[in-house]
Formats: C-alpha cells, sequence, structure tokens
C-alpha cells in the first residue's frame, strides 16, 4: 500500500492511499512519476508530494481508473463505480496549480462508453482510452480525443476474437513506440495476446496484430 524511492543506496517508503493501480514517469521532470491507486493519484520525485483523492472531485465516481500524462504536469485519470453509470468521469488535472477539468457522463460527455480509462497521450496531442459500459453491453473499445475531435475502435460485440481488429476491449496495458512519422500503440489484451494499432502522421490510424496475437 506504498510507494518505495531507491535513490541509489537507500530504499525510502512515500506513502500512498489504497491498491496500487499505475505508475507512469512524468515525460518534463526527470525523476518524478505519477501513481494511481483506486482512492488517490499522486505525483512525487521521492521527496516533493503533489496528492489529491477521489474526494477532491466532487461529483465524481467511486474510484479512480486508469492515468495517462502529458507534458506540464498535466494528468488525465477517469473515475467509476461498478455497475452503474452515474457519476463517471474524465478529469484533466493541471498540477501546477491544482486546477482541474472535468468531464462528465451524466451531462453528456463526447464519448461512446458509460466509462474511460486513460491510457496515454502521443506526440500528436491525443489522449488513448480504453471505453467500455456495465455488463452486458456491446459498447466498448479503444478510443481517442484530441480535445476536440473523438475517433474510436470498437472491440468485438459479445468478446468473441476478432483476429485483424482489436481483438478484446480490456486493456490491460498500453505502451506507446515512436516510428518514423508517426507511433505505434501496443497493447496488451486480456487473454487475447498482443494487438499494435500504427498511427501515421497525415494518415487514418489502423489497426494491426503483432504475430504474438495471431490464434
Amino acid at each position: 500500500f506504498n510507494l518505495t524511492f531507491y535513490d541509489g543506496s537507500t530504499w525510502t517508503d512515500v506513502p500512498i492511499a489504497g491498491w496500487g493501480a499505475e505508475i507512469r514517469p512524468d515525460p518534463t521532470r526527470p525523476g518524478t512519476v505519477w501513481a494511481a491507486t483506486d482512492y488517490e493519484l499522486l505525483r512525487t520525485d521521492g521527496s516533493y508530494s503533489f496528492s489529491r483523492t477521489i474526494d477532491d472531485f466532487p461529483g465524481s465516481a467511486t474510484w479512480f481508473t486508469g492515468l495517462a500524462v502529458e507534458a506540464d504536469a498535466i494528468a488525465w485519470i477517469g473515475t467509476w463505480t461498478q455497475f452503474t453509470s452515474t457519476g463517471s468521469t474524465l478529469i484533466r488535472l493541471d498540477a501546477n496549480t491544482g486546477s482541474y477539468q472535468l468531464f462528465q457522463h451524466d451531462l453528456g460527455w463526447p464519448f461512446p462508453g458509460e466509462h474511460v480509462r486513460p491510457k496515454a497521450v502521443t506526440p500528436d496531442g491525443r489522449l488513448w482510452m480504453q471505453y467500455d459500459s456495465e455488463y452486458p453491453s456491446n459498447d466498448a473499445g479503444l478510443l481517442w480525443y484530441d480535445g476536440t475531435n473523438v475517433g474510436a475502435f470498437q472491440a468485438p460485440p459479445g468478446g468473441e476474437p476478432q483476429w485483424g481488429g482489436l481483438p478484446n476491449s480490456s486493456i490491460d496495458d498500453l505502451e506507446v513506440r515512436i516510428i518514423p512519422n508517426g507511433y505505434e500503440l501496443w497493447m496488451s489484451c486480456v487473454s487475447r495476446g498482443i494487438a499494435v494499432l500504427k498511427v501515421t502522421y497525415g494518415g487514418c490510424p489502423t489497426i494491426t496484430l503483432s504475430p504474438a496475437a495471431l490464434p
């Protein structure tokens, strides 16, 4: 139930509340990380800490979910409560000022689904998120948001294998790999292997699968 910071010779515990869920390096402050649990979002270098709990975002659901970070001390995180869409939000938090922007499902956010889980921010300014609705639902998959537009790659209805497309809406991890003229999103899809989405600048994103994801 904590973070542990290693300075080259000594381990130091950094308190954090709840089960550990995500940890990401801060892209513009070397040695600093963002970490998230169900109940707390923390930016720290082992001594300095900026923290927010779920109670700091009135109107949001019970638990934090997902985490994506970008330059200038900005983090994106979702909130949700199981078995209901009430209170589902997406939060954009600025650790420099403590200010935040709230996107609420209850007020008609621009995203498909009832819950979103931020995964990564890419060099073209897109925020990539997993989205879904309460079970049973066919409204689930991967989406991107650039501040104005939304695009989505829907997962297969009913959860059946979809080889050649997004194989599963449950994305355990998503990592960004920079390539010439674009980037790739490498996704660990629960029980279905690895999917790779390739984005080239000036073109349309297309999903392809790595050999490890083939049946």
